[in-house]
């Protein structure tokens, strides 16, 4: 029987499964535990970095927030790209590592748009937290492919 993976992005991300049955059983459990602490380092840095940002935060702290976040990001991208998918997932693993991608890019308006005016700053925050549902839909979305591919 495979590991189970979850993904825990508190407030972000509704628990994920990712388990299966298959051939190459050892390679996908390897593969299971590698995005599995992958995520875990991600989620736990991520819960830290996203309270700070309130609407009692600061313009130059939230800007400072995001800028970590986005590095946050790039290092997620960076851990991902170590790891070495099973072939029937190889497609579903680049599409993930994409979606962290396009969050990154996502999110590197918003951090400039902080020096505007209180209402800017505003809807930055509003647009932070729509891009951030989006982003854990998508990867919702990607982990369910995933599982449907090992189950197979």
């Amino acid at each position: 029987m495979r590991k189970l993976l979850r993904v825990a992005l508190p407030a972000l991300l509704a628990g994920a499964v990712l388990a299966g049955c298959g051939e190459d059983t050892d390679a996908a459990n390897q593969y299971v535990q590698d995005v599995n602490r992958a995520q875990q380092r991600f989620a736990a840095d991520l819960q830290k970095l996203t309270g700070r940002i309130t609407p009692e935060s600061t313009r130059k702290s939230d800007q400072k927030t995001l800028e970590q976040v986005e590095q946050l990001i790039d290092e997620a991208v960076g851990d991902l790209r170590t790891i070495e998918p099973p072939d029937d997932v190889r497609a579903q693993h680049q599409a993930f590592i994409d979606l962290f991608q396009s969050y990154s890019k996502e999110l590197e308006p918003l951090a400039e748009s902080l020096d505007a005016d209180p209402s800017e700053q505003l809807r930055a925050n509003q647009r932070y937290v729509e891009a951030s549902n989006r982003f854990a839909r998508r990867v919702d979305r990607i982990i369910a492919q995933i599982n449907r591919r090992l189950s197979e």
